[in-house]
């Protein structure tokens, strides 16, 4: 919206001096294309349901829920830790303006503060996803309303924004850790939190773009690529905030084919790292990570899993009968097609897994509906799928695929079926 860019605006015939920077494409200057003209209010909307889920409703000062009001500016806002004083003269809930007879009545309004949030931070996100959405569209041949010049020229802009950030920082001291799309991270040995937020007005003013501070991170770990184990990723990281909340993208617990039990597994993970005050902390929960791998792992050997802990979930892009590779998931729809029930592309196909390596196509899975209580699962399969999810949170401390599988020398991994 900011560089009016539109299929009927880029390369319009008639302005020449607004360029899109690399390609060098126009822009139209004497009338408003309809996409910015469509997301403007999109966006304006945004930005306030953004700003409501950061500013409390209560005036509760706590940990997560506090926010500074010096530091509630249009650049970003800031968690305020809790008080170095709580609890003196007033009693436990002084931080709430309460006495200690009011606790109860604090942490009531604690809980609806956190329920406010969520609620207004839900529907940022549906916003945010229109917005994904009509990029998309953008750039796609069949759309009415896009154009490959379009799209280009928004990726060609977002660079340069991304480029003048990364300047600004290192003209300010800061190192790049990594940078996607909109986001930065960045690092210093010693800074206020004043520095960040001027930081952020910075580039802002610099770019038209608002730049927000979603938080300063005690630790963090970007996950390696898996095509170059020495070269990390920016969309799978996983690191704890100040205010003791963990932030993760791309870890098993968050995709949708990843079964109950495994995401279970790796959320109790990251429970125990956020424990950790910093990385010298963060090694010393190792321990208790590799107890949780073992325990799990035992509970699959033994049988103890059930069946709805282990379902997977994908999705389907074609028919069932057009698929000329027989994956697990087109098995399982095969197989429900067989009884009756027809399964058509965008649909969700759910799971158990067999034994991935029989001969018998008909043994490899078993579709969730037809799962009966007979049914064995593979345990070496999804003994796999709980070390992988064990990997993303231990790799960078040294804790591969192989190591993990040989802690403690039991011989869980060699399991078949339960």
């Amino acid at each position: 919206a900011i560089h009016n860019i539109s299929p009927e605006t880029v390369l319009c015939g008639c302005c020449e001096n607004h360029r899109v920077p690399e390609v060098g494409y126009t822009i139209c200057e004497k009338r408003e294309g309809i996409v910015p003209k469509t997301l403007r209010p999109i966006l304006g909307r945004r930005a306030w349901l953004k700003k409501m889920a950061k500013e409390p409703k209560f005036g509760v000062q706590s940990s997560g829920f506090g926010v500074k009001k010096e530091d509630r500016e249009d650049c970003g806002t800031t968690l305020t830790p809790p008080s170095p004083h709580r609890g003196e003269g007033k009693g436990e809930g002084a931080d709430c303006g309460m006495n200690r007879e009011n606790t109860n009545d604090c942490e009531e309004k604690m809980r609806s503060e956190e329920k406010r949030r969520e609620i207004y931070n839900r529907k940022q996100t549906a916003l945010k996803w229109m917005l994904v959405t009509c990029f998309g569209y953008l750039g796609y041949r069949n759309a009415r309303f896009g154009r490959i010049e379009a799209h280009e020229a928004v990726t060609a802009f977002g660079r340069e924004s991304l480029l003048q950030a990364k300047e600004i920082c290192e003209e300010e001291g800061f190192e790049i850790l990594h940078a996607i799309t909109d986001s930065l991270w960045i690092r210093k040995k010693r800074f206020r939190e004043e520095e960040i937020l001027d930081l952020c007005r910075k580039i802002s003013k610099a770019t038209g773009i608002t730049m927000s501070l979603e938080g300063i991170y005690r630790w963090m770990a970007f996950l390696p690529s898996k095509g170059n184990p020495e070269s990390p990723v920016a969309n799978r990281y996983f690191g704890l905030f100040q205010n003791g909340k963990i932030k993760a993208r791309g870890l098993a617990f968050r995709r949708g084919d990843t079964p109950p039990l495994i995401q279970e597994a790796q959320l109790r993970m990251l429970e125990i790292l956020a424990g950790a005050k910093d990385r010298d902390d963060y090694r010393t929960k190792i321990p208790e990570i590799l107890d949780l791998l073992l325990e799990y792992s035992l509970m699959l050997k033994n049988g103890q899993a059930k069946n709805e802990d282990l379902a997977i979930g994908k999705r389907i892009s074609q028919e069932p009968s057009a698929y000329k590779v027989d994956s697990l998931t087109v098995l399982a729809a095969q197989e429900l097609e067989d009884v009756g029930i027809p399964i058509h592309p965008g649909e969700k196909v759910r799971y158990v897994i067999k034994d991935a390596e029989s001969k018998d196509k008909a043994e490899r899975v078993r579709p969730f509906p037809l799962v009966g209580p007979d049914d064995t699962y593979d345990v070496k399969k999804y003994l796999d799928f709980l070390v992988k999810a064990t990997e993303e949170i231990l790799i960078h401390v040294g804790y591969d695929k192989k190591r993990l599988k040989k802690i403690g020398a039991h011989p869980i991994f060699d399991g078949k079926k339960k």
